[in-house]
């Protein structure tokens, strides 16, 4: 369509006159000239007062047979009219991860199930609505029938009820983890296994047979790979989904269902490096592998390595907080591990170490400053044999008396003496506060060794570097009582929190069956730095009110140096070693349990309110059970070939 436009048109004539003459001009006006002209482009969406979305929420399935929708949006003007504007808008979904839009047209992503919404923008007027993906996936493990599905339509019968025995009920899950083993006992005549995951984004069914791990009955699973990206993407910083064990047998309309266990996934992963005490060794490297300090990267390279096997490292070792140096005992090629044992200084990135002489080299448990400059040790011994070539090897050195537990502080440039701290004797377990001004310890009664202490408190001490560096006076932090042995205590990332290991000895009973070394009684404790009540991870202990403390000889504890997070709030991680059966697969060596290393969640806000801030833990999976790992320290990087 064309508009007439009229305007006037001037006839300009000139004519001019020279020589010596006035130039003059004149005009004359003409009559009024028509012209057509296109009309200028037009905003459709100009004078928009609102936008509505239709449909005003939807439900998408993602998985084996994913759904989409369609969407339109609708427009009201400024003159009171509506119309259609679903191809003028500017159309998007999110989370990215969860839903894609292509237009108007919205799918999932991927096979990630969540909550998200669909928006149409225009301008500074925009319109959403929300979408429920649902993660919906059948898996057919290798060895189950085709048809596995098509058999758990009948009635539950609580006779033929399986048992869930791994993952424990409301465990917190790193989503950096491998895959973990599922594992559970079969009722007799159970032939096949539907391993349900159930949750407001998530309905999947796993059917598997059982695989036995020690017995025909006792059954694991691993999913795979594919599989648990798709739980964990899904779960991550959501509402725990629900696991269950169906089984099915050959008798058509016979049901069985576990108990459910709860599993949540935190929303970050955990970080750093982790490097333990493994007393075996071996199994790894083709059984060559020896005692010593193992690592595993968390960040990188997600493999376990050995790390530190010379002479025969001894453990308690001790990280820097950076991860490039440690303290690790080490066995002596005369005495064995009779004390003294040496101190081996160690430069991570090279593996190059010294070994300082006593009084400096003797030592059973140290912690490094955090800016690397010192590091407190507890000498074992009050004195020592001369290096005597006329006694016995085992006895050149040896010690003569123990200290019954002190501490000093080591310059970390030259592995020289500073001085001996103001503390009370059988003071043992020194740590380090992260901003450096703190130190915990605990102090005892000496029992009959150099890591034996009962009865010990918890205490503070400030510290001032400089020169000569000071330190405060020393300060309770939790006294024991009532048969209570407090140690191995370890600052939190924040320093806003002490976790430590604790004893108890029933009354009347000698206080050396509740000693600090390897007592089955152990649990794990925390205690606000400010200092208070201690709180029990009673979840993570495996405590249950009114019952006896379970044995599972929890301790060592010791904080990841990283703060996550789960459903919008924060949390620490906590490693500690334990000989907690890890389901089926019993860490058992010669008939005896080995110690393994677990993982547990700690809610900071439930500890802020003075309740158990523990989930269920995790079995650590990169470790085997033929071995005994213990004393898991952490680092924020792992230091290789001076590369962090």
């Amino acid at each position: 369509m064309t508009r007439l436009i009229s305007f006037p048109v001037l006839l300009l004539a000139a004519s001019c006159l020279v020589a010596g003459a006035a130039a003059s001009c004149g005009s004359d006006e003409s009559p009024a000239a028509t012209f057509e002209q296109p009309d200028a482009q037009t905003n459709p969406l100009d004078g928009l007062k609102s936008l509505t979305i239709d449909p005003t929420s939807a439900t998408l399935v993602a998985g084996d047979t994913p759904t989409q929708a369609t969407f339109t949006a609708k427009g009201v003007f400024a003159d009171g009219t509506s119309r259609d504007v679903t191809s003028n808008v500017r159309w998007s979904a999110g989370p990215t991860k969860v839903l894609l839009a292509n237009g108007p047209l919205v799918s999932p992503a991927g096979k990630v199930g969540g909550e998200g919404q669909v928006e149409a923008n225009a301008g500074d007027i925009t319109a959403t609505a929300p979408i429920s993906v649902t993660l919906r996936r059948t898996v057919i493990a290798d060895g189950a029938p085709a048809d596995a599905a098509t058999r758990f339509n009948g009635a539950v019968d609580a006779t033929f009820s399986p048992e869930l025995v791994y993952p424990l009920d409301g465990v917190l899950v790193p989503p950096n983890l491998d895959p973990m083993e599922i594992q559970w006992k079969a009722p007799a005549g159970a032939t096949v296994f539907d391993l349900r995951f159930q949750s407001a984004t998530v309905d999947v069914h796993l059917y598997a047979p059982c695989t036995p791990i020690d017995a025909p009955d006792h059954c694991g699973l691993r999913p795979s790979a594919d599989l648990w990206t798709s739980l964990v993407d899904t779960l991550e910083g959501e509402d725990p989904v629900s696991l269950v064990i169906r089984a099915a047998g050959d008798t058509p309309g016979k049901i069985g269902e576990s108990k459910p266990a709860s599993v949540q996934m935190a929303s970050t992963p955990v970080q750093g490096g982790l490097y333990y005490f493994n007393t075996r060794g071996t199994t790894m490297d083709g059984g060559t592998a020896k005692p010593g300090i193992y690592r595993y990267d968390f960040d990188k390279t997600k493999t376990v390595e050995p790390f530190f096997t010379e002479q025969q490292c001894a453990g308690c070792h001790a990280l820097s907080k950076d991860g490039t140096k440690m303290l690790a005992p080490v066995c002596t090629n005369g005495r064995g591990c009779g004390r003294p044992m040496e101190m081996a200084v160690v430069d991570v990135a090279t593996k190059q170490f010294v070994t300082p002489p006593a009084p400096v080299g003797d030592s059973d448990t140290q912690t490094w400053s955090p800016d690397n400059r010192y590091y407190v040790t507890t000498p074992t011994c009050s004195g020592y044999n001369p290096n005597d070539p006329g006694l016995p090897v085992e006895q050149r050195g040896a010690c003569t008396g123990y200290t019954g537990g002190i501490m000093t502080l080591i310059d970390a440039t030259t592995n020289t003496l500073v001085g001996k701290l103001p503390a009370g004797p059988g003071s043992l377990f020194p740590s380090f506060s992260n901003d450096g001004k703190q130190l915990v310890y605990a102090r005892g009664a000496s029992s009959g060794g150099p890591l034996n202490l009962v009865s010990a408190s918890l205490f503070t001490m400030t510290f001032t570097p400089g020169s000569p560096p000071a330190w405060g006076t020393e300060t309770p932090l939790l006294a024991s009582q009532n048969g209570e042995n407090s140690y191995y205590p370890s600052f939190s990332p924040d320093d806003a929190w002490v976790v430590f290991a604790r004893s108890q000895c029933a009354a009347g009973e000698a206080a050396a069956n509740c000693d600090t070394y390897d007592d089955p009684g152990a649990r794990v404790f925390v205690v606000s730095a400010a200092g208070g009540n201690a709180i029990e991870l009673a979840k993570s202990n495996g405590s249950i009110a009114g019952q006896p403390a379970p044995k599972l000889d929890n301790s060592w504890p010791k904080w990841s140096p990283f703060k996550g997070s789960y459903k919008g709030g924060d949390v620490f991680w906590v490693t500690y070693s334990t000989v907690r059966d890890y389901g089926f697969r019993t860490p058992t060596v010669d008939g005896n349990h080995v110690r393994q290393l677990w993982l547990v969640g700690f809610d900071i806000a439930r500890a802020k309110a003075g309740q158990d801030p523990s989930f269920a833990p995790i079995w650590l999976p990169f470790q085997e059970t033929t071995t005994s790992n213990h004393i898991g320290q952490w680092t924020e990087k792992v230091v290789d070939n001076g590369v962090k």
